[in-house]
């Protein structure tokens, strides 16, 4: 089945990240893959529920943690499961994250693959300081090298877009998977990177 076909398979949301909530212990592995800690401002772009701000506030003690989503319904979500604890130090802001600003970032977890918003989120990652530690899933931000790998979570730290062919990525995102990689995953992980890179 050609790389196309198989996409047509899944499910949209699968495909843009959109209105999956990623569970409480997937959120804690990504943590302790970023190495993120109380030094850190982490920000989580379609922050959904909003049960990676209260781990990442509660477990990992970063000095702020902040959700952006643009869902009314998601926003409401977030706020219970925040609680009272909503305020300087973790909060939810309801904005389409192509419009919000988080130039303070030190962490920024997102999973998008509409062609649209990467583009635009692309375009604000390489205005941020240096080595913020961008967390994605399944998939590199196009055009970029990560730093660390570990299927199916990637890094890319202070990002660089280089004029390079697909097949370099690849070549060097493939060297960084663990040797726990499955075959299914390595499979799973090329068919969102080719998604991901065509949009450039």
């Amino acid at each position: 089945m050609k790389i196309e076909e198989y996409l047509s398979t899944l499910p949209q949301s699968i495909l843009s990240g959109e209105e999956i909530q990623i569970p409480p212990d997937t959120i804690r592995e990504i943590f302790k893959f970023a190495e993120i800690g109380e030094d850190d401002t982490f920000y989580h772009l379609g922050s959904g529920n909003g049960i990676s701000l209260k781990i990442a506030r509660d477990e990992f003690n970063v000095k702020n943690a902040i959700g952006i989503d643009n869902s009314e319904k998601m926003i409401s979500l977030a706020k219970k499961t925040i609680g009272e604890e909503n305020n300087s130090n973790i909060k939810v802001i309801q904005q389409d994250v192509c419009e919000a600003k988080f130039d303070d970032a030190d962490v920024i977890l997102c999973w998008f693959m509409d062609a649209e918003i990467l583009e635009t989120l692309v375009e604000k990652f390489q205005k941020l300081k240096n080595d913020v530690r961008i967390i994605t899933i399944w998939a590199p931000l196009p055009g970029c090298l990560p730093q660390k790998v570990d299927f199916p979570y990637i890094i890319i730290r202070s990002l660089y877009f280089l004029p390079i062919s697909k097949q370099s990525v690849l070549i060097e995102l493939e060297s960084k998977l663990t040797c726990s990689t499955t075959k299914d995953e390595l499979f799973f992980f090329r068919i969102f990177f080719t998604r991901s890179f065509s949009i450039v």
